[in-house]
Parts: structure tokens; sequence; C-alpha cells
């Protein structure tokens, strides 16, 4: 027969490499051509009948034809054998960037076994040469670009409480162009390579149009990734910015388990000369930046490649936020005397806000620590314990460290190793407002006095300033560069109106270098006007719909090759993240004319699935009914009348499948699908 051998002596970029010769005395394998020489890392061997020996091991051979199968339980009649014959299953795909496919929710299915390339899994390099790792660097190759869901050319699709198992190369996937995509409350297991992929152009290839960004991966549960390719991870992102990945619980168990989170920008591009080499291109398209990660729980990685993190990103952009996360359970790995793995590994990156992260049983051979970076650290342990009980005990006088918040949500729909938090869901139903961004007043001095030297309008409090050889250069979230401002004595007043989206107690968070102020409704909630970088916050009390006034200032000191500040807020329903566009004002925008209707006042019910029951809560005490039906109307269940502000439903005894929950309070109405497995 003829068999190949997926390896690689780092478990990087595995080659699927033809086999020449086999000692099973030895268990000594020889290839030919050979790749990599290397005792103790992992390797996969596929398409020969003569290493089917266990339990569930398959071979397609070349010789006859056939396959040979060792079933997991005789008689082999009873079992149920499945053949994938497709790399993705569903294809969520407009035709172009200027013909999108919107609005579409996949929810609550069970979606399996999809084909990975013959090729192999000789990721980021072309099929034609596998075994070259050449300039296209981080880039995956578009043959490697499949996954169970598939989504390109989109905006605005919601993949949610689905289980997506047995990928072939990847469980879902945001290429090219993605914007305000949502992947929540979904278990993901068993994927040969990534869980959840966000991915842009390759960069070499163009366009440098900046379109995967403003995505959500909340409250996935994602096991066993990585189990044909030791490289992959959990959720990984290239050339995406301004996601938010949080709330996800990650456990590598049988997976390749490199990572557990992965973010890159182009290795390829590490200079300005290569980059000014190649047409289109600029030092500044380098699209990570301004990612969002937090409250995630991340378990048992790092066990088969060397140069690793749990965390971990590549060349990089800027300003990202790695906070309140916990890193547990690591095991020795493949190879525990190489000093490069970490709980955080920054490798050649810098401005990341790094805040809130707790830490406990991670063994002798993984620090906490990460390399080669520049960033604001507060209130992370540097020793970590020994086990959780131990954890909750160190971290209980940090007041800012939300140790309930970690992990999935309450509405998360199966149990899992760590259970749940408290936090609320997310509410689908919030409608945004049409805000379009705040006034800057740029000026040539640290205290905004005389005239400014530029008026213009940023969509976002979002910004970088730096030099390099070529130019000076201040970037927002699109890219846009300006000149004409000061690069080392610079301050800068943002002014308008803000739109809450919920009636609660805010928490405003700035993250700069150098000083800043804000005023919320005309009054002061941060005052940090001095130099050095940091995370301050404030509070303040709003009402959702309401305008406020919003007068945000900064100045960027002398010194430093690159300085910047952002504007982020959090709220008991609202997830730590940027400001938004939509919720933002210029100064002359009447609060007559600003859509209210928009934003959504608070729901009279709020429902929790858990454990096999819905928990409904009533947020407005009067009589109330409810019906629940099946997709074809069928009504199930029905009560009148009922008074208790708090019900409990047994979903389990109207059998498996999706259910249509109604309620009535009056004239208010609320539908809600559910799936009953």
């Amino acid at each position: 027969s003829h068999a190949r051998m997926l390896n690689d002596v780092n478990g990087w970029f595995p080659d699927n490499m033809p086999v020449s010769h086999v000692d099973f005395s030895t268990n000594g394998i020889t290839q030919d051509p050979a790749s990599f020489h290397a005792r103790g890392f992992r390797y996969a061997v596929e398409g020969a009948k003569e290493f089917v020996d266990l339990p569930g091991e398959w071979a397609a051979s070349t010789d006859d034809g056939y396959v040979y199968y060792w079933p997991n339980a005789t008689p082999i009649e009873d079992q149920v054998i499945v053949v994938p014959t497709m790399y993705r299953v569903f294809e969520i795909k407009g035709s172009s960037k200027s013909n999108l496919v919107k609005h579409v929710i996949v929810e609550n299915m069970i979606i399996s076994t999809s084909d990975y390339p013959r090729m192999g899994l000789s990721s980021k390099q072309t099929a034609e040469q596998p075994s070259k790792n050449s300039d296209h660097g981080n880039c995956e190759m578009e043959y490697m670009r499949h996954a169970l869901v598939f989504v390109e050319n989109a905006e605005n699709i919601i993949i949610r409480h689905n289980k997506l198992l047995n990928a072939g190369v990847m469980g879902v996937i945001l290429n090219n162009y993605a914007k305000h995509n949502i992947i929540y409350g979904n278990w993901i297991e068993g994927v040969n390579y990534v869980g959840v992929y966000l991915t842009a152009y390759c960069i070499q290839y163009g366009p440098f149009d900046y379109d995967n960004r403003f995505n959500e991966v909340v409250n996935n549960y994602i096991v066993d990734f990585g189990m044909l390719h030791d490289n992959g991870s959990a959720v990984q992102l290239y050339q995406s910015g301004c996601n938010e990945i949080a709330h996800n619980e990650i456990l590598g168990r049988d997976g390749g388990r490199r990572y557990a989170i992965s973010q890159k920008g182009h290795v390829w591009i590490l200079g300005e000369a290569a980059c000014h080499a190649t047409p289109g291109c600029t030092e500044f398209m380098i699209r990570t930046h301004n990612n969002s990660f937090y409250f995630n729980d991340i378990a048992d990685v790092m066990s088969t490649t060397r140069d690793v993190g749990a965390w971990e990103s590549w060349n990089s952009g800027y300003e990202h936020g790695i906070i309140n996360n916990c890193f547990h359970d690591m095991v020795e790995g493949a190879d525990s005397h190489d000093p490069r793995r970490h709980c955080i590994y920054l490798d050649g990156v810098s401005h990341y806000t790094i805040s809130r992260n707790v830490y406990y049983n991670i063994v002798n051979s993984v620090t906490w620590s990460a390399k080669s970076f520049s960033a604001q650290m507060e209130v992370n342990d540097t020793k970590a314990v020994t086990d959780k009980a131990a954890a909750e005990a160190a971290y209980k006088d940090h007041s800012h460290i939300d140790w309930e918040g970690i992990g999935l949500l309450t509405d998360f729909i199966w149990d899992t190793p760590q259970g749940r938090g408290d936090k609320p869901p997310l509410d689908f139903s919030i409608r945004y407002g049409d805000g379009d961004g705040l006034q800057a007043e740029f000026y040539n001095n640290l205290s905004l006095s005389g005239q400014p030297a530029l008026v213009r309008y940023d969509s976002l409090i979002n910004i970088i300033f730096g030099r390099s050889s070529v130019q000076l250069w201040h970037m927002d979230e699109n890219g846009q560069m300006v000149d004409g401002i000061g690069i080392d004595s610079m301050s800068v007043r943002w002014t308008g109106k803000i739109v809450p989206l919920f009636s609660e107690e805010y928490t405003f968070y700035v993250v700069c270098h150098d000083g800043a102020r804000l005023w919320i409704d005309n009054q002061q909630i941060i005052d940090n006007w001095r130099d050095g970088k940091r995370e301050v916050h404030g509070t303040i009390s709003l009402e959702a719909g309401k305008a406020y006034d919003l007068k945000m200032e900064y100045f960027k000191g002398p010194g430093g090759r690159e300085k910047g500040v952002a504007l982020r807020w959090q709220s008991a329903s609202q997830h730590y993240r940027l400001v938004p566009q939509s919720q933002l004002y210029r100064p002359e925008t009447s609060v007559a004319s600003l859509p209210q209707g928009n934003v959504r006042p608070t729901a009279p019910f709020s429902t929790v699935q858990l454990n096999g029951r819905l928990h409904v809560l009533v947020h407005e005490k009067m009589p109330w009914s409810l019906r629940i039906m099946t997709p074809n109307g069928r009504i199930v269940h029905g009560s009148n009348g009922i008074a208790e502000t708090s019900v409990s439903i047994p979903l389990s005894q109207y059998g498996t499948g999706i259910y249509l929950i109604r309620f009535t309070n009056g004239a208010t109405a609320m539908r809600k699908k559910v799936a009953v497995f």
C-alpha cells in the first residue's frame, strides 16, 4: 500500500509525505523524500491497511481500491459509518463585496463530518510546494479555507446554539469580507485544524481592504482541535480586527493543542523595505488590531509542539486587550525543555493591555509571561497557585477581577467541565442607533490651546500615532493616516453625543498612552492627565435611548515610536468593547432627531435555558400567558393568567426538537425558539 505520513519536527507546518519503508519491529518509518527527523513528536500515518490495528481506524488502499475499517463494535452491521463527501456543509456566500448575503441565522442544528483536502494539511503553504514555507507567511492558502460552516461576503450572520462536530479542516470560517457576524453558544468538537477562523486576504496578493472585522466569537465550548494539524487552535485570527473573543470555554484534551487562541499579522512583512517593494502595500496594512479577548476559560493546551502559547500572537497590529481570562491545568509538553512556552506569548508585537488575568495549576515548564512586548500590565498573578479553590482565595481581594464572569454565559445549552458563568446572555433583539461618530479637533501642542491644526469626524475613539523612517502617521481603525499634526507634542478633543443601549450603570474605560480626560453628561468620570500607558475607568448611570453630551481630551507627549488611545464601555448587559459608531453622534445633532425607537427598551421577560428546563423571569408584575408550539403551529402547552414572576418549564417532557415559545403580557408579546436535545 502507499502510505503517507503527516509530520513536522515542530508541529508547525506538517507535510503529507510518502512512506517508503516501515520496520514494525522498531516502529521506524522511512520517508522518501525525507522531510524532518525528530523523536518525541506526534505523527499521523494514512493510506496503508497494515496500520489498521485499533478500533475506529481505517485506510483507503490504493492497491485494490477497498476501504479497510476496524469496527468499534460488532456486528459491523449495527454501526452507522459516515463517510465525508464535502469540504463545506453550509456555505453562506455573497457573490461579491457589493452583493452581500445578510441576516441569515443558523441555529439549533447538529452539523457534522466534513472532508479534508487529500493533499494533506500543509498549512500556509502552496499546494504545489507543500514542503516549502515560503513568503506566504501566516496566510492560509485557498485549498485550506474549508469549514462545516463557511461564510464570505457576508454581514450580520448569526451561528448560534449548534453542535459542530468532526470538521475535516475547520468548524467555522469567516473568510475575506465578513463584518458584524456572531458565532455564539456553539459546541465545537473534533476539528482537524481550527475551531473558528477569522481570516482576510493574503496580503501579498491583495486587496489590502480592511474587510474582516467587527465580529464576535462568544459563549462557545471548543474542545479537541488540531486533531490532525498540531498547529491548530480553538480560535485564530489573521488580518482581522476590532473583534470580540469572549466567554468561551476552551479545552485542548485530545487535539494537537498548539494554541487556544492565536492571532497573527503577516510575518512576511517584517520591515518597510519588503513592504515598499510590493505594489499597493504600506507597512500600515497589518489589519490584526484592536481585538478584545476577555472572560475566556483556557485549559490543557501546548502539549504537542514547541515555541507555543496558550494565547499567542505573532506580528499583529496594535491595541489589543487580554483581560479577565483564566489559564489553568497546563500539562508538560512534547519538549518541556524549550523555554518558549507561555500562557500569554506575544511574539514580535507591542501595544497590548494585559489585565486581570488569573492562573492556576500551571506546570513549571510554562510561564504566565510574554515575549517581546510593550504592554500595560496590572493585577496579573506571577506565581500561579495549584488549584481552582486556591485561585479563588488568592484573587478574592482584587475587586476588579470578576471571577464568576469567566467562562460560559447562562444560556449555553449543554453541560461542560467548567460549568457556566453568571453573566446574562447576549440580547440579539437589541437594535442599534445610526450615529456617525464624533467631532475631533487636533492641536499641535499638549494643552489644546489656540486654533486646531485639523478638524475632522472620527467614527470611533480608537487611534494610534507614530513615526517611521518614511513618514509621520496617525491611523484610525480604518487604516486612515493623517499628516500635518505634530508627532511628539499633540493633543485632541472629541465632542458629540452618546446614546446608551441599556438603562444601567456603565463603566467607561480609556486605554491611553499618555493622558486622557472624559466627561459624560457634563460630569467628569475620568481624570488621567499624565504621561505613561495605562487603562483607567469611571462609572456613571445612564438611561437607554437618551442622548448625553460627551467630551474626551487626550495628549501625546514626546518620545515613543507608537502611542494611542481607545474608548471602551461595559455594563451588566453589555460586553467590554469599543464604544461603537452607531451610538456616537456629532455635536450638532439635535436630540429630537435621534432615533429613539432604534434603542430597544427593557423586555418584560427574560429566559435562561439550563439543565433541560427553561426558566422564565417576568419583569413587569401583571397576569401573563404562555404557549409552547411545534414549528408547524401545534400547541403542546398553554397557560393563561399566570401571576408568578418566575416559572420553570421542564422542556424534556416535550421530546427532542425545536419549539416556539410565546409569552404575552397585555399588549406585549415575546417569542423565543428553543432546542430540546
